[in-house]
């Protein structure tokens, strides 16, 4: 199939995870991930992810396009005023991004991710 449709009645079994234990700057966050598709050469994945609230440095070398669905996060890239994100928020995370990730209220996001 040439379309792939983000339904969420339709999800597969969660992967769960957390930012590495060096990474944390605040709390106790916790990530699942529902992983829709990945590409055959494995550079390009697209799903849903949900993160509980705390913070973690986070250091992009793909491109990420998010959608938030639920929540309220802050992006705090280094150098850069905070962004504040929530429900309807689409962007772009470019190779380089360097900063924290801090979850305000548990977030759910889109996305698609290109190495």
């Amino acid at each position: 199939m040439t379309l792939l449709l983000f339904d969420r009645e339709a999800l597969p079994q969660p992967e769960a995870g957390a930012p590495a234990p060096e990474r944390v700057v605040s709390g106790d966050p916790r990530f699942l991930t529902w992983n829709l598709e990945t590409s055959a050469d494995e550079k390009t994945w697209a799903g849903f992810w949900q993160a509980t609230p705390g913070a973690w440095g986070v250091i992009y070398d793909e491109w990420e396009y998010c959608e938030i669905l639920e929540g309220v996060s802050v992006l705090h890239e280094d150098g850069k005023p905070p962004l504040r994100l929530e429900t309807g928020s689409r962007f772009v995370l470019r190779p380089g991004f360097t900063g924290v990730w801090e979850v305000i209220e548990t977030t759910l996001k889109t996305y698609v991710i290109r190495l």
